[in-house]
């Protein structure tokens, strides 16, 4: 195994350096697809949290994101 990587399809472009509410993906189709996710309350831990459930949801049908920030 050394030396291998696992090779995703990147199938959208991704970007969470925005504000809550501004956060999204936008799929390589077209024309564009673009999924906005929508903002969420401070007090909900990172791991379930929309943005990273949306990613871990692509990656476990073998796709992946493309992070723009």
């Amino acid at each position: 195994m050394l030396g291998w990587r696992r090779q995703f399809l990147s199938v959208a472009d991704r970007d969470w350096f925005h504000p809550e509410g501004e956060k999204y993906f936008q799929f390589y189709t077209s024309p564009p697809l673009t999924i906005y996710i929508p903002a969420e309350a401070e007090d909900v831990e990172m791991t379930r949290k929309l943005f990273l459930r949306v990613r871990f949801l692509i990656g476990a049908a073998g796709y992946g994101t493309f992070d723009l920030g």
